[in-house]
């Protein structure tokens, strides 16, 4: 079990049978390599879809200039059949030949690519499943079921979603629609099945709290509520098994197995817990370093027999500067492998006082290729802005009103000579990252200026 240090947000997926990652817009492969031609079209966020596509849209841009879906490795635009690009504002929904995207009217586009039909009509909401015969959409505590004819089948009133939980469509096969449903008016938690074609209520769970998560493992279905997990028949919704999980009855637990073993991952306590897959055996407990820190709302995947989890830091002084990614196989678990973190390399920082009384920041990026320059380059120069200058986030213990908003990256030119368009964009990230989180030098008036030199 191993956790490896990236800038920003990470997201994972796979293309052309290839885990890719993606942090803050930076595509990396399995082996840890920055793809350098999407690097430097400076992307700020990328979605994967199925089909081996990705969507991704610009750095500096608007909400309306998202760049269309493209493909690896060549970068072409895909063409959706029976999608023009003047039609696409944004992608939402792209499964098993079903589409969902914004258009530049305001309005919500859904396309059968298949059949070719189309349907344009009012944005209600989030799209969470299309087949060939309904459309289901969640717009705040209403789910909505229409026909392709834009008609409205029926709708359903579920309790309250909110941060914490938002609509978990957790089982969409065959006949039958079921969900985390949030809380009810009593505070409690529900599970919900409906039929998909007439909403009609096929039974409805009720517990002491919100429940927090819930899989499908054996044909059955597996919930978390606080440290209780239940097996559920999902014909019936009966219980069939319960357990205990060794932490405190606390908020924030991710149910989630790889078929292997079942894992409890308390994010509040920031462990987790490997059980056998009926939860009546502890096979092992890791207990998580607090930076960067479990995510309630990241949940594992797993490709090949490894299991990944997205790491983060939370709202605070570092937020958006560092994440992780926390990789293991069932195996070394079984094994008892300790955790292993990943040691960085040692970052020189020097602080340089200039003729006007202020100090800009120089740092040593030691590292023997392209890739650690940009993962570990950009990490520090965030990290430095966001502790030395001021910021949204209270950072007085840390803040040097002395600092200009200069960071100096020193690169080796062994490393990034041939590479000088992938540094200028790691510093143009850098600064567009302080400028969206509102940091500026430290006596408030400058903004950031992360730049780069040769170390000669």
């Amino acid at each position: 079990m191993k956790i490896k240090n990236y800038p920003g947000a990470v997201s994972f997926g796979v293309l052309y049978d290839d885990f890719y990652k993606a942090y803050d817009g930076i595509l990396a492969d399995d082996k840890n390599c920055v793809n350098t031609d999407l690097y430097n079209k400076i992307v700020g966020d990328i979605v994967f879809f199925e089909n081996d596509c990705l969507m991704i849209s610009s750095l500096f841009g608007s909400e309306n200039d998202f760049v269309s879906v493209i493909n690896l490795p060549n970068f072409d635009n895909v063409q959706i059949q029976g999608l023009k690009k003047d039609e696409i504002k944004g992608i939402y929904y792209f499964s098993n030949g079903f589409v969902c995207c914004d258009c530049p009217s305001g309005m919500s586009l859904f396309l059968n690519t298949k059949t070719g039909v189309k349907l344009e009509m009012p944005k209600n909401g989030m799209c969470e499943f299309i087949s060939e015969s309904i459309i289901i959409s969640c717009d705040g505590e209403i789910i909505y079921c229409y026909d392709w004819q834009g008609n409205l089948s029926w709708s359903y009133k579920a309790g309250e979603l909110g941060f914490k939980v938002e609509l978990n469509l957790f089982d969409v096969r065959k006949d039958y629609l079921v969900f985390n449903s949030g809380v009810n008016q009593s505070d409690q938690g529900e599970v919900v099945c409906l039929e998909k074609k007439t909403g009609k209520l096929v039974w409805k769970n009720t517990y002491p709290k919100l429940v927090d998560s819930a899989i499908i493992l054996n044909n059955k279905y597996y919930i978390a509520v606080g440290n209780q997990m239940l097996v559920l028949d999902p014909f019936t919704g009966e219980e069939l098994l319960s357990f205990m999980a060794d932490i405190p009855d606390q908020d924030e637990t991710i149910l989630w197995t790889d078929d292997i073993l079942l894992y409890v991952i308390a994010a509040q306590s920031n462990e987790l817990l490997a059980y056998s897959l009926d939860g009546q055996q502890l096979i092992k407990r890791y207990k998580i370093p607090s930076h960067p820190c479990i995510n309630f709302r990241n949940i594992p995947k797993s490709h090949k027999q490894v299991n990944y989890l997205s790491l983060t830091f939370g709202p605070d002084t570092l937020a958006g500067v560092e994440c992780g990614v926390l990789s293991w196989t069932s195996e070394e678990v079984l094994a008892g492998k300790p955790l292993e973190i990943e040691e960085k390399p040692p970052m020189a920082i020097i602080t340089a006082g200039e003729e006007d009384g202020s100090q800009s920041y120089y740092v040593n990026v030691p590292c023997e290729s392209i890739h650690e320059v940009i993962r570990f380059g950009e990490i520090t120069a965030k990290k430095i802005a966001a502790l030395r200058g001021r910021q949204l986030w209270e950072n007085d213990e840390t803040l040097n009103k002395k600092f200009n908003g200069n960071i100096i990256l020193m690169i080796d030119p062994a490393v990034g000579k041939e590479y000088s368009n992938c540094l200028t964009t790691l510093t143009e990230r850098c600064n567009s990252f302080c400028k969206t989180m509102d940091i500026t030098a430290g006596n408030g008036k400058a903004p950031i200026n992360v730049s780069w030199e040769f170390n000669e």
